[in-house]
């Protein structure tokens, strides 16, 4: 207090009138809304911020409480002043929302504070509020370009691991509802037509195919103009689709059968070209905000390189799959005094969707007719997957067959296949193989092995066993002398040799399913070999869920 405050009628503790008279300019100037209320929650004084915020005069706020002018948001202020009264303590609160009579949206940040008297005890309380708009637009802002950016790496880590079109589809399906899409879908370019495959969403006309929906590439629907062009389309509407020139009876049909009623199309672009697009729709007219553009178009450009991939890889797997088919016999021979059964089952891995395919692999098994009477059977696992496993079996496979007729004798064919083996493959294929001679009037059977897992014994009755062909054999190759092994059959006697992928999982190794293969098949010697088969696959260590390609091949005297 300046000197002479008293003498000139000042009271102690309060301020001047030119003092008190600046602050209450300040307080109704300041950008910050302001309102003070008494101990029986009364306003006290308000600026005109913080009363333009409520809607109401500064006037009609002085002498009442909250809750009798402004409802619902009055008894939330009631009960914050209650806190602030009874604990003493400030509060900084959450933000919250307010909406002005053109429809605008204001994000406001309060704080509340006791005001104490000269005893300490707390005769009111002073709020504080501050428009925070433009920092919550700048922060939701940040937050949803993090959010995409996040979207678009979770999208791009899942296309990479997608190997067909199903699993491209499926990403593409999950992240088209991510934007509040009623369907998504892919289209593929073939010659000059664009073939909307079946979940793609597109109404079939009275002329589809089942392999899809085909229109003219010159056609003016959304997706045909996006892969003309190479440009994305977008019609927000029905009446966008008749500005774009499509056929009035094509939006008709898709309209009318289906709840699409706004359509986006993204060029799938290559190196290679234009291969399709991506196709959604929504349930509503929608103008797409430029953020949704950017993020689809994005997607659409890490969908290009999934489906490049994913048909170079259904190309390959067709090819490899038709070059297995025509190496692997189609027919076992029948040779008196010996049954065969054998079963080849490609690779396989689970997924949300179900089971799929991947690349078949070099698993083959081969049986037949010697000159002498004799049958020869074999069964063996070329590492690898696709074409060059299925060659390199189709290799070993010729090599075994031309050796076996010169000279059937398991160590000389298992030498010979080693000198071939050197001289044409490469070091990194490593190729296992079980290769035996049996006669069925004497049930002698002649075996040996390179580095292949054990067969099983399944007697006529009792328990079956693991039985080693030849012990610590290497893969073909690796050039060692090459020892065979004569075993006695009885009548009934069931051999069964497999690949190990029957037996070998990624988390247990082999051991463990090679004894529970054994266990599995005791007391089995007096099924039919179909029904042995069945038995053997349903035991295995792999039974459903098949990382690796699984090969088995029975034979009976």
């Amino acid at each position: 207090m300046a000197p002479g405050d008293e003498a000139a009628g000042t009271p102690s503790g309060t301020l001047p009138p030119t003092d008190a008279a600046l602050l209450e300019m300040l307080v109704q100037e300041a950008p910050l809304g302001f309102a003070f209320y008494d101990a029986e929650l009364r306003y006290r004084g308000i600026n005109r911020v913080l009363a333009a915020v409520n809607g109401l005069p500064v006037e009609e706020h002085l002498g009442h409480r909250p809750a009798e002018i402004l409802g619902d948001l009055g008894v939330a202020v009631e009960d914050m002043l209650r806190r602030v009264m009874e604990t003493g303590a400030p509060v900084h609160d959450d933000d919250f929302v307010g909406t002005g009579p053109d429809g605008s949206v204001t994000h406001w940040q309060s704080q509340w504070f006791p005001a104490r008297g000269e005893d300490g005890r707390i005769r009111g309380v002073a709020v504080f509020v501050a428009d925070v708009t433009q920092r919550r637009t700048t922060e939701d802002a940040l937050l949803a370009a993090y959010q995409r950016a996040e979207r678009l790496l979770t999208v791009t880590t899942r296309l990479a691991t997608a190997l067909t079109l199903a699993e491209v589809m499926a990403v593409v399906t999950d992240e088209a509802r991510s934007l509040g899409a009623l369907v998504a879908g892919l289209s593929l370019l073939d010659g000059d037509e664009v073939v909307f495959r079946p979940d793609s969403g597109v109404v079939p006309g009275p002329d589809a195919r089942p392999d899809g929906v085909r229109v003219p590439l010159d056609s003016r629907v959304p997706t045909a103009v996006a892969i003309t062009t190479g440009r994305p389309v977008y019609a927000a509407s029905p009446e966008e689709l008749v500005t774009l020139g499509t056929d009035p009876e094509w939006i008709s049909r898709q309209v009318g059968a289906s709840k699409e009623r706004s359509w986006a199309a993204v060029p799938l672009l290559t190196a290679r070209g234009t291969l399709g697009a991506l196709r959604v729709a929504f349930a509503e007219p929608r103008t797409l905000a430029s953020e949704e553009r950017v993020f689809l178009e994005a997607v659409g450009t890490q969908c290009a390189v999934a489906v490049e991939r994913a048909l170079l890889y259904e190309n390959e797997h067709r090819t490899a799959e038709a070059l297995q088919a025509s190496l692997l016999p189609d027919r076992l021979p029948q040779v008196a005094g010996a049954q065969l059964a054998g079963r080849y089952l490609p690779a396989s891995r689970t997924g949300t969707r179900g089971w799929e395919a991947t690349a078949v692999g070099g698993d083959w098994y081969d049986a037949f007719a010697l000159p002498d009477g004799r049958l020869a059977v074999t069964l063996g696992d070329v590492m690898g997957k696709g074409v060059n496993a299925a060659a390199g079996m189709g290799r070993v496979r010729a090599a075994l067959r031309a050796l076996a007729f010169t000279d059937p004798s398991p160590s000389a064919v298992l030498s010979g296949l080693d000198r071939v083996f050197s001289a044409t493959e490469g070091l990194e294929q490593i190729v296992t193989l079980v290769y035996g001679v049996l006669d069925p009037a004497t049930r002698t059977l002649v075996a040996t092995a390179a580095g292949h897992p054990p067969v099983v014994l399944v007697p006529a009755s009792g328990p079956a066993r693991l039985l080693p062909v030849v012990e610590l054999a290497t893969p073909l190759g690796v050039p060692e002398p090459r020892s065979e092994r004569v075993l006695e059959l009885s009548a009934g006697d069931t051999i069964l040799a497999f690949s190990d992928g029957l037996v070998e999982t990624r988390e247990a190794g082999i051991g463990a399913g090679l004894d529970a293969l054994a266990q599995s098949l005791g007391g089995c010697g007096g099924l039919e070999l179909e029904a042995l088969l069945d038995r053997a696959v349903a035991a295995g260590a792999s039974a459903g869920q098949r990382w690796d390609d699984v090969t088995l091949l029975a034979l009976r005297v």
